[in-house]
């Protein structure tokens, strides 16, 4: 099964790297093309595996995301993903908690976007990225994680705190396009805070977020650390250890 996987991967790196099409996206974006294909190549297995299952992150940003829960010390058993569409990023999540002996905290509302700023949402509307939890249920269990992933429908502003129950968390990945969203979610986790935890902030690209997460940096007085992913696509900000911020949510 090892060998075949790989040889899978292999083949289809091999055909993606010399197609017109690729060099086409090279082009147009060289940072994201060439992060797609090292995504691929980090961890050839977990491509192989949720490679057929559709998505709305890249190889790199789910490398990325098993590497922080595999990398991660804290002690907290929850990982916490917002925005699970139909379930790509939940497998690489759950793929990398069955290894440290953690757990998914999954949210989602599968109807798509709710209601969006014009000016700081552009590029999105309403009903955008709307799913069903069957999809979702179906492509866990067809990866093996489903037992890994405690889901909870509905908007997670408001079911999260019981749900993590003062246990706070190691990772979380956030991937709600919206700036009102964005920003109420951080306002509720960075205040959670106690160091060494990650967050993996997706479409950082688009004005909203991005605006959701400066102003988070202000409240904090630039004290987390940011790392860009893709070429700024999305964002990796990492808590300092005994970190602790009375003020984060004034």
């Amino acid at each position: 099964m090892f060998r075949k996987e790989v040889k899978h991967t292999t083949r289809f790196i091999f055909r993606l790297v010399f197609s017109a099409s690729a060099w086409q996206q090279a082009a147009k974006n060289p940072p994201y093309f060439f992060c797609f294909i090292q995504g691929i190549v980090r961890h050839p297995l977990l491509f192989s595996k949720t490679r057929k299952i559709d998505g709305l992150i890249s190889p790199y940003i789910g490398a990325k995301l098993y590497d922080a829960v595999i990398k991660s010390k804290h002690p907290s058993k929850n990982v916490i993903e917002v925005g699970a569409y139909k379930g790509l990023s939940t497998i690489h999540l759950a793929t990398a908690c069955r290894k440290v002996n953690k757990r998914v905290k999954s949210f989602e509302i599968f109807s798509g976007l709710p209601e969006i700023d014009s000016i700081l949402d552009k590029g999105f509307n309403k009903g955008d990225f709307s799913s069903d939890v069957n999809t979702y249920e179906n492509n866990l269990k067809s990866c093996g994680v489903r037992d890994l992933v405690d889901l909870t429908i509905g908007d997670a502003r408001q079911t999260m705190p019981a749900v993590l129950n003062n246990d706070g968390f190691a990772v979380a990945f956030l991937d709600v396009d919206l700036y009102e969203i964005m920003k109420d979610l951080m306002l509720q986790l960075i205040p959670i805070c106690r160091g060494g935890e990650v967050l993996i902030i997706h479409d950082t690209d688009h004005d909203g977020v991005r605006k959701a997460v400066n102003e988070i940096h202000a409240l904090t007085g630039h004290t987390i650390k940011e790392k860009r992913l893709e070429g700024g696509a999305s964002v990796k900000l990492e808590i300092p250890q005994n970190y602790f911020n009375h003020n984060a949510h004034e």
